[in-house]
């Protein structure tokens, strides 16, 4: 059971790793610097990017993110590991919409742009990848006590990632 929670540690926080990885490669790949940290990346220099490209740094995560999740679903469909990686998708971007009650997150800012009220793509994203979850869950023999490590190591996890970004340095490139 021990290994259960470390390895839903692990894929969550790699998880985390993976989408600010996609942000700073968006940014990069227009030419901007950027700042990344463990829960953050942030196009930094001179020049800011205009709206679109904006825009398309911040979709770059939620992007690969919801992405992961669904090749996780058509190639690990009866994989225990498989719902961990989709669980952990839909955990991430959860807390991003919960956080984006004081400090928009990447759905927010794309929806703001769009001026589809703010809420309409944190709720749609969170959504799928909570339909996704599901999916993925059924016919798993997961028992009370599977459920309990999920939420331990999943506390953890979320806690290690938001802590771990305020004390780490943060890392310039481009």
């Amino acid at each position: 059971m021990i290994q259960f929670g470390i390895r839903f540690f692990l894929i969550l926080v790699l998880t985390f790793v993976v989408h600010e990885a996609a942000h700073a490669l968006a940014g990069l790949a227009m030419g901007f610097p950027v700042e990344i940290g463990l829960n953050h990346v942030r196009p930094v220099g001179a020049v800011p990017p205009d709206a679109t490209q904006a825009m398309l740094i911040s979709a770059a995560g939620p992007a690969v993110t919801v992405a992961i999740a669904l090749i996780a679903l058509a190639t690990m469909r009866n994989s225990v590991t498989g719902f961990l990686i989709i669980l952990a998708a839909f955990l991430c971007r959860a807390m991003a919409s919960v956080v984006s009650l004081w400090n928009a997150n990447d759905e927010m800012r794309i929806s703001e742009s769009l001026g589809i009220g703010a809420w309409t793509l944190p709720i749609a994203v969170t959504l799928l990848l909570g339909v996704l979850v599901w999916l993925a869950a059924k016919g798993k023999p997961f028992a009370a006590r599977h459920w309990r490590v999920l939420y331990y190591s999943g506390s953890l996890g979320l806690a290690a990632v938001v802590g771990a970004d305020m004390v780490l340095p943060r890392l310039t490139i481009g």
